[in-house]
């Protein structure tokens, strides 16, 4: 007894793969603006690369894949540690006298003049 035979009617069709190349795109985006919450701004291109991929991924008619919600999630998410880091950073630098004095000090050791020097030069102080 042959187990395939000719005459049996086997109609495969494939699966429709639910994740797109889009949801991985923005999932990855998401996780990479998590990790560069640290650099500040660097956050926020992958964070809204992150939600646009997202957005690209949803097709008409469907819903959204759960790894484009994890990327818009996680965009989101790092956009705003992004901008918090920056802030505190900015905050610590100009009222904390011992970290001002370091980066007075690292910044004429790379260019050759103070941060006063310079922020005066521009008259931003």
């Amino acid at each position: 007894m042959e187990y395939y035979s000719s005459s049996d009617n086997i109609n495969i069709t494939p699966q429709e793969n639910s994740t797109s190349a889009f949801s991985i795109a923005s999932m990855i985006c998401g996780v990479i603006a998590i990790l560069a919450c640290c650099a500040g701004i660097l956050s926020l291109p992958f964070g809204a690369l992150s939600i646009l991929f997202a957005t690209l991924s949803k097709r008409r008619g469907k819903n959204m894949p759960g790894m484009s919600i994890t990327g818009i999630w996680l965009g989101c998410v790092g956009i705003l540690l992004g901008i918090l880091m920056t802030v505190y950073s900015f905050f610590m630098v100009f009222n904390d006298p011992m970290v001002y004095d370091q980066v007075n000090a690292t910044y004429e050791m790379l260019y050759g003049e103070s941060f006063d020097e310079f922020l005066e030069r521009y008259s931003i102080q």
